[in-house]
C-alpha cells in the first residue's frame, strides 16, 4: 500500500506539472478557474493522503486490490473511503473542467 502512495503521488505530481504547462490555453470564468486548479491539487491531495492513512493503518476496503489481506478499525476504514472517494470526485470534476476549458484550442 506505501508504494502505491509513493505512486500515486508522482503520478499526480505530474499530472500538477503538466496542468500547469497547458493552462496558459485554458479559457475559463473566473470562479471555475479557481475551481479547478484548487480543485485539482486538493482532490490529488485527499487521494494520496487516503492512501497514505491506508498503508499506515492497514484499511483496505476501499482499496482492495492494494491491501489485500489486511484489515483495520471501522474508522480507519470510513476515513479512507471518504478521502479516496472525495478526492476521486473532486478530481475527476476538475479535470473535466480543465478540459472543457480546453476545448477552444481545438477550433
Amino acid at each position: 500500500m506505501a508504494l502505491s502512495g509513493h505512486l500515486t503521488a508522482i503520478q499526480c505530481g505530474l499530472a500538477l506539472a503538466l496542468f500547469g504547462v497547458i493552462w496558459s490555453q485554458v479559457v475559463l470564468p473566473r470562479f471555475f478557474e479557481i475551481f479547478v486548479a484548487y480543485g485539482c491539487v486538493i482532490g490529488f491531495m485527499l487521494i494520496w493522503l487516503g492512501i497514505t492513512v491506508a498503508s499506515v493503518t492497514g484499511a483496505s476496503k476501499a482499496l482492495q486490490i492494494a491491501g489485500a489481506g489486511f484489515t483495520a478499525s471501522v474508522t480507519s476504514e470510513f476515513t479512507v473511503k471518504l478521502l479516496v472517494r472525495t478526492g476521486s470526485v473532486l478530481s475527476l470534476v476538475a479535470c473535466t473542467l480543465l478540459v472543457f476549458g480546453l476545448a477552444p484550442m481545438l477550433q
